[in-house]
């Protein structure tokens, strides 16, 4: 879902000359030396494997959340899924992050490839929502991240804290103690989310941590204090479902692993469906009420949502609106 920042590459003897004269020339022209060229990191096939099977979960649990009521089943694996899907990709976003280093390059790349993703996305589903929910003055706020958008604004905050979090020592207590003690404050949650950011921070900060293959460790009513404990028991229960759903993962390529590249953006769409057919009133049929009828939407939710990770989806994604955005960052700072 989330894009790979490029490993670092060791730079080669015979070309130091060149670039201490490029670099000379710079200085003398007044301009700063250019970043050194990364060369692109090959894909890993487990993180688009397991990319691609977490978005499945993302779409088949807002297709299930209409058939909850009077369906155990249902119920049983939606909770189910909830308990880790969005841990999973916090792990993996951090996992990518571990390179990050807030270089302008790669601030560029979070320019463009989660701010503008957010503030395009944003906007389109409060317009949606003002047809979808019958609320015609809904307002266009950024601070208030509607439906999946969310996790944008999150992979935003976290990406930039990943320098500050390599260089702690032990960071997955403290980022879980940060998890734990944003219970105690539910105002946190009133911009951007920042109650639910913190309380996946620990699985993005652990994702940090994870070895090269990324698998090698694998409300109301209640009093505040009791926050904290259910923070602690809910990240060692979806951690533990987390790791299950991994050690599961193909570690090989397949057919569904160059979909893992599509997954943001599928992750993003599939939510105007699962909208759209709540006010249509698709749910209205009797049987979808049936286990046959769950099992066929299921089906259906994997596959629209695998046609919206494919090569066409992705290429036109980046046609209108990552290249543009390239083109003008590169005009204006000149990189």
């Amino acid at each position: 879902m989330l894009r790979t920042e490029a490993a670092p590459v060791a730079p080669r003897t015979g070309d130091a000359p060149a670039r201490e004269a490029t670099a000379a020339t710079g200085r003398r022209q007044g301009r700063a030396p250019a970043e050194p060229r990364r060369a692109p990191a090959a894909r890993d096939p487990f993180l688009d494997n397991a990319k691609y099977l977490a978005v499945l979960l993302v779409a088949a649990g807002h297709a299930w959340e209409p058939l909850r009521e009077g369906s155990r089943a249902v119920t049983a694996l939606y909770t189910l899924v909830y308990a880790f899907h969005m841990p999973v990709f916090a792990l993996i976003s951090g996992h990518l992050s571990r390179h990050f280093e807030a270089t302008p390059s790669q601030l560029a790349r979070l320019l463009t490839g989660v701010a503008i993703p957010y503030i395009a996305f944003e906007t389109a589903y409060t317009l949606f929502t003002r047809w979808s929910s019958d609320d015609p003055d809904r307002p266009i706020t950024l601070l208030d991240p509607l439906y999946l958008t969310w996790y944008l604004a999150a992979l935003f905050i976290w990406r930039l804290t990943a320098p500050a979090w390599r260089a702690v020592r032990r960071p997955a207590p403290w980022a879980l103690a940060i998890a734990a003690l944003a219970t105690l404050t539910p105002s946190l949650g009133d911009d951007l989310v920042l109650q639910r950011v913190l309380q996946f921070l620990p699985y993005f900060v652990l994702g940090l941590r994870l070895g090269e293959r990324g698998d090698a460790r694998l409300h109301d009513g209640l009093p505040a204090w009791t926050g904290p404990w259910t923070t602690l028991a809910t990240f060692a229960c979806s951690l533990t479902l987390a790791a299950c759903f991994l050690a599961c993962v193909p570690r090989h390529r397949t057919w569904f692993t160059p979909l893992g590249a599509g997954t943001l953006y599928a992750y993003l769409l599939h939510g105007f469906l699962a909208q759209t057919a709540e006010h249509e009133g698709w749910y209205g049929g009797v049987w979808l009420r049936h286990p046959t009828g769950a099992a066929i939407l299921t089906l259906l939710a994997a596959a629209l949502t695998t046609a919206l990770c494919t090569p066409p989806v992705r290429h036109l994604r980046q046609a209108v609106l990552e290249k543009p955005l390239r083109r003008t960052l590169t005009q204006l700072t000149g990189r």
